[in-house]
Protein backbone atom coordinates (compact mmCIF):
# COMPACT_ATOMS: atom_id res chain seq x y z
CA UNK A 1 0.00 0.00 0.00
CA UNK A 2 1.64 3.51 -0.96
CA UNK A 3 0.76 6.34 0.96
CA UNK A 4 -0.83 9.41 -0.55
CA UNK A 5 1.61 12.69 -0.12
CA UNK A 6 0.13 14.64 2.60
CA UNK A 7 -1.57 17.92 0.98
CA UNK A 8 -0.12 20.58 3.32
CA UNK A 9 3.82 19.22 1.82
CA UNK A 10 2.16 19.41 -1.80
CA UNK A 11 0.95 22.77 -1.55
CA UNK A 12 4.39 24.07 0.20
CA UNK A 13 6.29 22.01 -3.06
CA UNK A 14 4.31 23.95 -5.11
CA UNK A 15 4.90 27.39 -3.28
CA UNK A 16 8.40 26.82 -3.51
CA UNK A 17 8.59 25.89 -7.54
CA UNK A 18 6.67 29.35 -7.49
CA UNK A 19 7.92 31.78 -4.91
CA UNK A 20 11.17 30.70 -4.77
CA UNK A 21 12.62 33.60 -2.56
CA UNK A 22 9.92 32.61 -0.11
CA UNK A 23 12.39 30.23 0.58
CA UNK A 24 15.98 30.99 0.28
CA UNK A 25 18.30 31.59 3.33
CA UNK A 26 19.81 34.85 3.46
CA UNK A 27 23.99 35.47 3.45
CA UNK A 28 23.96 33.63 7.64
CA UNK A 29 21.94 31.20 6.88
CA UNK A 30 18.84 32.17 8.51
CA UNK A 31 15.23 31.18 6.39
CA UNK A 32 12.66 34.00 5.28
CA UNK A 33 10.10 34.37 9.02
CA UNK A 34 7.57 33.06 6.68
CA UNK A 35 8.08 29.69 6.52
CA UNK A 36 11.67 29.67 9.15
CA UNK A 37 10.02 27.27 11.89
CA UNK A 38 8.73 24.59 9.15
CA UNK A 39 12.13 25.15 7.21
CA UNK A 40 14.31 24.59 10.28
CA UNK A 41 12.34 21.36 11.26
CA UNK A 42 12.67 20.44 7.80
CA UNK A 43 16.27 20.53 7.51
CA UNK A 44 16.62 19.16 10.93
CA UNK A 45 15.03 16.07 10.48
CA UNK A 46 16.62 15.63 6.88
CA UNK A 47 19.78 15.70 8.38
CA UNK A 48 18.78 13.19 10.91
CA UNK A 49 19.53 16.20 13.74
CA UNK A 50 16.14 15.98 15.14
CA UNK A 51 14.56 12.47 13.93
CA UNK A 52 10.91 13.08 15.91
CA UNK A 53 10.44 16.67 14.09
CA UNK A 54 7.58 16.48 12.05
CA UNK A 55 7.13 12.97 12.80
CA UNK A 56 3.83 12.73 11.20
CA UNK A 57 4.99 13.05 7.75
CA UNK A 58 6.80 10.18 5.84
CA UNK A 59 10.54 10.85 5.22
CA UNK A 60 9.67 10.67 1.28
CA UNK A 61 7.79 13.44 2.46
CA UNK A 62 10.80 15.29 3.91
CA UNK A 63 13.12 14.66 1.04
CA UNK A 64 10.74 16.21 -1.63
CA UNK A 65 10.39 19.06 0.38
CA UNK A 66 14.43 19.17 1.31
CA UNK A 67 15.55 18.60 -2.04
CA UNK A 68 13.11 21.16 -3.20
CA UNK A 69 14.95 23.81 -0.39
CA UNK A 70 18.48 22.83 -1.72
CA UNK A 71 17.52 23.28 -5.79
CA UNK A 72 15.95 26.94 -4.53
CA UNK A 73 19.91 27.54 -3.08
CA UNK A 74 21.73 25.51 -6.61
CA UNK A 75 19.62 28.43 -8.34
CA UNK A 76 20.41 30.73 -5.93
CA UNK A 77 24.00 30.38 -6.67
CA UNK A 78 24.02 30.04 -10.22
CA UNK A 79 22.41 33.54 -10.09
CA UNK A 80 24.82 34.46 -7.91
CA UNK A 81 27.91 33.48 -9.95
CA UNK A 82 25.98 35.10 -12.37
CA UNK A 83 25.63 38.38 -11.39
CA UNK A 84 29.21 38.50 -10.33
CA UNK A 85 30.26 37.68 -14.06
CA UNK A 86 28.24 40.56 -15.02
CA UNK A 87 28.98 43.05 -12.65
CA UNK A 88 32.60 41.73 -13.48
CA UNK A 89 31.94 42.49 -17.56
CA UNK A 90 30.34 45.88 -16.97
CA UNK A 91 33.67 46.78 -14.91
CA UNK A 92 35.79 46.24 -17.95
CA UNK A 93 33.61 47.34 -20.63
CA UNK A 94 35.43 46.47 -23.92
CA UNK A 95 35.69 49.41 -26.29
CA UNK A 96 33.35 48.14 -28.21
CA UNK A 97 30.29 47.50 -25.89
CA UNK A 98 30.97 51.17 -25.49
CA UNK A 99 30.16 52.23 -29.20
CA UNK A 100 25.88 53.03 -29.18
CA UNK A 101 24.01 49.92 -30.61
CA UNK A 102 23.04 51.92 -34.05
CA UNK A 103 26.69 51.78 -34.51
CA UNK A 104 26.76 47.78 -35.36
CA UNK A 105 26.76 47.17 -39.08
CA UNK A 106 23.30 47.55 -40.42
CA UNK A 107 22.37 43.39 -41.30
CA UNK A 108 23.84 42.09 -38.71
CA UNK A 109 21.26 40.39 -36.70
CA UNK A 110 21.64 38.54 -33.59
CA UNK A 111 20.10 35.67 -33.34
CA UNK A 112 18.24 34.82 -30.40
CA UNK A 113 17.59 31.16 -28.91
CA UNK A 114 14.63 30.29 -26.69
CA UNK A 115 17.62 29.27 -24.58
CA UNK A 116 19.05 32.89 -24.55
CA UNK A 117 15.46 33.93 -23.47
CA UNK A 118 15.41 31.18 -20.76
CA UNK A 119 18.94 31.76 -19.21
CA UNK A 120 18.07 35.83 -19.31
CA UNK A 121 14.99 35.24 -17.50
CA UNK A 122 16.37 32.67 -15.03
CA UNK A 123 19.33 34.94 -14.20
CA UNK A 124 17.11 37.79 -14.07
CA UNK A 125 18.20 39.97 -16.54
CA UNK A 126 17.39 41.42 -19.38
CA UNK A 127 17.12 39.60 -22.89
CA UNK A 128 19.32 42.48 -24.40
CA UNK A 129 21.90 42.61 -21.50
CA UNK A 130 22.12 39.05 -21.78
CA UNK A 131 22.89 38.70 -25.61
CA UNK A 132 25.48 41.52 -24.82
CA UNK A 133 27.08 40.19 -22.12
CA UNK A 134 26.86 36.38 -22.47
CA UNK A 135 30.11 36.21 -24.71
CA UNK A 136 32.07 37.61 -21.69
CA UNK A 137 30.68 35.37 -19.59
CA UNK A 138 31.83 32.46 -21.31
CA UNK A 139 28.10 31.74 -22.68
CA UNK A 140 28.11 29.94 -26.35
CA UNK A 141 24.44 29.58 -27.26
Amino acid sequence: MTQEMNKGVQILLERVKSNPEEFTPDITGRYPDKWRAILQQVEARANGEVPNYLDFLSDTEIQEVWQALVQVRRDQFTKQIMNTLLRESDLELSPSLLQPRSASPKGSATKVTALDIKVAKELGITLGDYLMHKGEMGINT
